[in-house]
């Protein structure tokens, strides 16, 4: 992907922190329209700014000032434990995820089932570190059984892993429909390559 200029970049990080601050947090009224985009946030932004790791810490700062904010307007935070401080490595594995389908992907239509098979994996591997230190470090659960962890999984991936899906499949194609559109502008249309 060709580099971006200093002020694009600063652009799409206030663009990708202004969205997280508003559908992440349930402070904003009709804020949970949407389902959260943290983790699809967080790995759009290592996609666009591989190595470029000051971006990630802007990125996790404002997501925890937005669930302080939500707190202080009464959302329950009952999630802020010792657990949460696990949402670094958990945002960190998607944001490597996208830093990896960066280097590695095209930009052809075959490539959403490579975008569909990376953020599965990080996805899967995300909520194993923010679901699992929640159970055995929040204090909210004396004893959990195996048993009880894999009944909360089923319970809870399918919702986790679609806020993920949903994301990256209209970013996909957002992308792609705008590269053919440059594409036809200029003369150079490449539809029969995309399918």
């Amino acid at each position: 992907m060709k580099e971006m200029s200093f002020g694009m970049k600063a652009l799409v990080m206030s663009l990708i922190m202004i969205t997280l601050f508003v559908l992440r947090g349930k402070h904003i009224p009709g804020g949970d329209f949407l389902p959260d985009p943290s983790l699809f946030l967080f790995f759009l932004a290592g996609f666009l700014f591989v190595k470029r790791y000051v971006y990630f810490i802007m990125l996790f700062v404002i997501s925890v000032l937005t669930d302080l904010l939500a707190f202080q307007s009464g959302v329950s935070d009952s999630c802020f434990t010792l657990a949460y401080w696990f949402l670094i490595p958990t945002y960190a594995v998607m944001w490597l995820g996208g830093a990896y389908f960066n280097r590695k992907a095209g930009d052809t239509w075959l490539s959403l089932g490579y975008l569909l098979g990376i953020s599965t994996l990080c996805g899967f591997v995300a909520f194993q570190i923010s679901t699992g230190s929640f159970y055995l470090l929040s204090g909210h659960f004396d004893q959990l059984s195996p048993g009880q962890y894999f009944s909360g999984m089923k319970q809870y991936l399918p919702g986790y892993m679609l806020s993920v899906y949903v994301y990256m499949i209209m970013a996909f194609v957002v992308y792609l429909v705008s590269k053919e559109l440059m594409r036809l502008k200029a003369g150079k249309s490449e539809v029969s390559r995309m399918l």
